[in-house]
């Protein structure tokens, strides 16, 4: 499975437990976390969602300096995935 596996499964596992404590935060930063892993394996589309959903979480909560960094990841791997209008969209947000 290697390193980053065994860092998936535990951050999955810290997922579902923040996820079932009611942690939104908890929830987001795990979603963060779990992008980061999924980029550097080239999964950029799983990355993609990942940040999306960290992102989605932020704004609920209103964390507006949490979603403007968030937004410069996702359109860093907006570039990676070739879509560049919504990288500059990600960017203007």
């Amino acid at each position: 499975m290697g390193e980053l596996g065994t860092a998936r499964l535990a951050l999955e596992e810290a997922y579902r437990i923040r996820l079932a404590a009611g942690d939104a935060a908890g929830v987001a930063k795990t979603q963060e976390h779990l992008a980061t892993l999924a980029h550097l394996v080239g999964d950029v589309a799983g990355a993609a969602g990942r940040l999306d959903e960290a992102i989605a979480t932020w704004r609920q909560l209103g964390a507006r300096g949490e979603v403007s960094r968030l937004l410069a990841r996702r359109g860093v791997i907006a570039v990676d995935a070739g879509d560049l209008d919504y990288a500059r969209a990600c960017l203007a947000d």
